[in-house]
């Protein structure tokens, strides 16, 4: 199995392209991933399918995309899948109404992958357009579809400077109303996926009692107006409640793993919309940021523990915390770390990860691949 990977920055499309994929010009791909901005995402997609006809080419919209020569704002990075591995990729539609519908394309493509694809060695990356708060119900959808298999699932949605826009693309074709998937099986070695947070338990946490789940909104905790509650525990005004909900994104830890689920506003009636489902009678606990640079040691080691000789990684970043980087200053020192310590990676900034049937927010997540 090799990965193989390219950027490029020029403004011409096609010499954008011939730069970012030359390293695999001649390698007869499998799998082309690749990121770009939202503007010529139409333009790189029917590219790079004409020029690797026989691959599989997935892409995606993106605020930045990343890679081992840095952030790109306004270019494109590409990658390739090359040798001993098996790709099928699909597309599933009705992605905010009626998904399951597609669980057919979703079996055939796990056919494909052989009987003896599993948690270990397979799994489905994923690609949503942005906007369509579709995510939860794909997710159900390939849940169920895996079921038996094992294959888990990983991914991210498209953004954009306008971030809640940006499509995604399937050989040569870009949807705003259908989500990609794509299964990768490595013939030889394991995959690993690893979540990482930025952000900590602040405090105790409080019951959600009343939620509309379809509208992402909480309307009560602990039987009280929710924007009441989380006043009185960050110990702030109505009026500056959304400022510090920035800050203090809320946090769910069902199985004893902490997902951040992001306030999206706070609404005039007191309670709050966020980037994710919550359910009734579940616990919810406000955060605060920790140390990023322990954050990402800490990450990168529990990779390496799990797979010793990484080949190569694809990577999904909170376009959140792409854009706190580089406020900060940090995303080259960010994206050096990555390379250092995992070789060969691409990734996306997302309006949203995907891991397992759990939508998120502010996280990263990687899938490292080894040969061993």
């Amino acid at each position: 199995m090799k990965f193989l990977q390219g950027s490029s920055v020029k403004i011409d499309v096609l010499e954008a392209v011939r730069e970012a994929c030359r390293p695999f010009a001649d390698a007869s791909p499998r799998l082309v991933l690749f990121f770009c901005d939202s503007e010529r995402l139409e333009a790189f997609s029917a590219a790079i399918s004409e020029l690797f006809p026989d691959a599989a080419a997935a892409g995606a919209a993106t605020y930045a995309s990343f890679s081992p020569q840095g952030v790109c704002r306004e270019g494109l990075n590409a990658a390739a899948l090359c040798g001993d591995v098996r790709v099928s990729a699909g597309l599933i539609g009705e992605i905010d109404k009626n998904p399951m519908k597609y669980m057919g394309a979703v079996a055939d493509a796990v056919k494909k992958m052989g009987a003896d694809a599993d948690a270990g060695n397979t799994i489905c990356f994923l690609l949503n357009p942005a906007g369509t708060n579709c995510e939860e119900l794909v997710l159900d959808t390939l849940a169920d579809a895996l079921e038996d298999s094992g294959i888990r699932v990983m991914g991210g949605a498209a953004s954009s400077d306008e971030i809640l826009s940006g499509s995604v693309s399937l050989n040569g074709s870009v949807y705003d109303d259908h989500s990609v998937f794509v299964f990768i099986r490595p013939e030889k070695g394991r995959v690993h996926i690893a979540l990482e947070n930025i952000f900590q338990p602040l405090s105790g946490s409080f019951m959600v009692t009343k939620a509309d789940v379809e509208s992402r909104t909480i309307y009560e905790l602990d039987g009280h107006p929710a924007a009441d509650v989380l006043c009185r525990a960050l110990d702030v005004p109505f009026a500056d409640l959304s400022k510090a909900l920035a800050e203090h994104p809320l946090g769910r830890v069902p199985d004893g793993e902490l997902f951040i689920n992001e306030v999206r506003c706070v609404n005039p009636d007191r309670s709050v919309s966020t980037y994710c489902r919550v359910f009734n009678h579940t616990p919810v606990a406000l955060l605060e940021l920790r140390d990023m640079r322990q954050a990402l040691g800490e990450t990168l080691a529990s990779v390496r523990a799990a797979l010793p000789e990484p080949v190569f990684s694809i990577m999904v970043n909170c376009f959140r915390r792409t854009d706190l980087f580089l406020d900060k200053g940090v995303m080259s020192e960010f994206t050096d770390t990555l390379a250092g310590t995992l070789g060969s990676f691409i990734g996306i900034s997302s309006f949203g990860e995907q891991l397992g049937s759990y939508q998120l927010s502010m996280s990263m997540l990687i899938a490292t691949f080894s040969d061993r």
